[in-house]
């Protein structure tokens, strides 16, 4: 018993899944230890009884108690080994075209071949009762005791096979994006989370306070971009609901601290990604991403906004700050700006941020931009080029602005 549960300890299932997995594992080969065991100790004790006439019937008793026993392990070895396998596989395909897979297969087939052998051996049994000049037992116990033999070194080697890596295995890195890119950002309560969406997929980058995992340039917090603090264990589960109404849970591969990534196929209209994250000690959050798809680059639209508004001598500005967004920005503080003044502080005051346009309603136009501090901004712009509203997604803030302009500002 000791060296099954050991074994349980220490097999592929534990990993994936240390309670069922291991229970599991545990009533297998406690199962298929009984069985095995049961089988040899019949076949001893018939070959002792052997030449024993009166000895016959209680043989053949002996036989009929193991084969009900037989029935209940047996049933009991191919579920647990069956759910064992829905642990261990990713997927379907993965049981053909996987070593660990193909030894399975070979497994269930060993299994399957000494069931046939059980099988027969029974209706010899039955044969014998009625006929007692029929023995007993004959090859086909002996071919399942071989059989069962055969199976056990079978899963030994299964034991010893590494298992084929799960479809939300991590990433050595980011995989580069394919095509023109959709930038999204916003804070899942103390999460920031920065999404870069292109062709057929999704990136997901996640930062909390005192860590710069967004893989960015930012060297303010120390070596490698962090104090020093260590980086939570970040989950993420994601669906997407298309623009028809149809929602499709993602399947997120991790692509380093903070870092997920996920193919997406993606419809024309707007796409919601909704995400549960959660980054001990931090609080679990929930966060939604409007990702307007196809994307359109246009580099025309952000030189054309940046003449507009230095060219405004004055605005009011709504702007609210917040470093926990659960949905509500927070209050919003009024404040006096021209247009130039208001520009110097804006990461795309010069432009860049590889802008997107895309029509976000009559008369207005919605600009996507993207910089590689850990920067996303979303701005909506009227059909004079002036900004509507600023939505801008840094490491640990979320800002929204705002903007009311003077009837003379056009």
């Amino acid at each position: 018993m000791a060296v099954v549960a050991a074994e349980g300890w220490r097999a592929h299932p534990h990993t994936v899944s240390p309670v069922w997995g291991t229970a599991l594992t545990l009533a297998h080969l406690v199962a298929g230890s009984v069985w095995t065991g049961a089988l040899i100790h019949v076949l001893r004790v018939a070959r002792r009884w052997h030449g024993h006439p009166d000895r016959r019937g209680l043989t053949r008793l002996l036989v009929y108690d193991y084969s009900r026993l037989a029935l209940v392990l047996v049933g009991l070895i191919v579920v647990t080994g069956t759910l064992d396998a829905v642990i261990m596989l990713p997927t379907p395909a993965a049981l053909l075209a996987t070593p660990y897979g193909l030894v399975l297969v070979a497994k269930l087939a060993g299994v399957l071949l000494v069931l046939g052998f059980a099988r027969a051996a029974r209706r010899r049994f039955r044969r014998s009762i009625t006929a007692p000049s029929v023995p007993a037992l004959g090859r086909g116990a002996r071919a399942e005791t071989l059989g069962l033999l055969s199976v056990l070194g079978i899963a030994a080697l299964l034991v010893s096979t590494a298992p084929p890596a799960p479809v939300t295995a991590a990433l050595a890195a980011p995989p580069p994006p394919i095509g023109a890119t959709v930038p999204a950002g916003t804070l899942a309560g103390y999460t920031t989370v920065i999404a870069t969406a292109s062709a057929g997929q999704l990136l997901l980058r996640m930062t909390v306070p005192g860590r710069d995992d967004l893989g960015t340039t930012n060297t303010t917090t120390g070596r490698g971009g962090t104090s020093g603090q260590r980086s939570p264990d970040y989950r993420l589960s994601a669906r997407v609901s298309t623009p028809e109404g149809a929602s499709r849970t993602l399947a997120p591969r991790r692509c380093g601290p903070g870092c997920f990534t996920s193919p997406v196929d993606w419809r024309d209209g707007t796409n919601q990604v909704h995400l549960d994250i959660s980054a001990p000690p931090w609080p679990a959050a929930t966060a939604v991403l409007d990702i307007p798809w196809p994307p359109h680059p246009d580099t025309t639209v952000l030189p054309r906004t940046l003449a507009v508004m230095r060219a405004i001598p004055t605005m009011t500005v709504h702007q609210a700050v917040t470093s926990n967004y659960t949905g509500d920005p927070g209050p919003e503080i009024p404040l006096r700006f021209s247009g130039t003044d208001y520009l110097t502080a804006e990461p795309y005051k010069t432009g860049g941020g590889n802008p997107i346009a895309l029509p976000a309603g009559p008369g207005v136009t919605e600009l996507r931009l993207a910089f590689p501090q850990g920067i996303a901004i979303r701005l909506l712009l009227d059909q004079d080029s002036r900004i509507l509203r600023e939505e801008e997604t840094t490491p640990n803030h979320l800002v929204t602005t705002t903007f009311e302009y003077p009837p003379t500002s056009r």
